[in-house]
Formats: structure tokens, C-alpha cells, sequence
């Protein structure tokens, strides 16, 4: 699902449908009706702001719904892929996942 969806579709849901305002409004502190927007369309909200919008959902959205990650069966896969065959599954993350630059830099610090 692509990021911030899950938070359009929730907000669609309600009854009485909540505009992209109004969710806006209930959110602490309020963020704009065009911020909401883009939340939808996939900007990743302010920390505070994703607190907001968890508790506000009731948990329906969550933090990695702003993210696009790896499902994790597709990561079950790829450690059985690379695991030894003696049970051993300490292995190196690299192998397994391609970390974005920034992500290779903060790992190695």
C-alpha cells in the first residue's frame, strides 16, 4: 500500500466522513487541511504529528503506514535464502537488505 493511504482510506470510512480540515483540526497540535493532503499523498507527518494521527485513528494508522517497507514475509524469504544451513541466523544485514545511503551511514556511527 502506498504511504498514506491507509490514512485516506480511514478517514473515508468514518461516519459522518471526515474532511482532509476536519482531521486536521482534531490533530494535536491542529495541522491545515492541506497538510492532511499531503500526509495522503504520501509526505511522511512530523513525529508528534504521527503520534496524533495514531491516537486520533485509534490506531488504525500507524508510523510504518508513512513508510514504504519490505512486507515481512518477502524478509522471511530472503533470511531463509541466506541463513546457514546449521541454524546459525546471525547474519549481516547487508546481505539481506540494500540500506539506502543515509541508513548505511547512520548504521555504521
Amino acid at each position: 500500500m502506498a504511504p498514506g493511504l491507509k490514512l485516506k482510506i480511514w478517514r473515508l470510512a468514518q461516519t459522518p466522513r471526515l474532511s482532509q480540515a476536519q482531521l486536521g483540526a482534531r490533530l494535536d497540535p491542529p495541522r491545515s487541511q492541506s497538510a492532511v493532503d499531503r500526509y495522503e499523498r504520501g509526505r511522511v507527518p512530523e513525529p508528534e504529528t504521527v503520534i496524533s494521527l495514531y491516537v486520533e485513528t485509534g490506531g488504525a494508522v500507524v508510523p510504518n503506514d508513512f513508510y514504504s517497507l519490505p512486507e515481512l514475509p518477502e524478509l522471511a524469504v530472503a533470511v531463509a535464502e541466506f541463513a546457514p544451513a546449521q541454524g546459525d541466523l546471525s547474519l549481516d544485514l547487508d546481505e539481506i537488505v540494500e540500506l539506502p545511503p543515509a541508513a548505511t551511514r547512520l548504521a555504521a556511527a
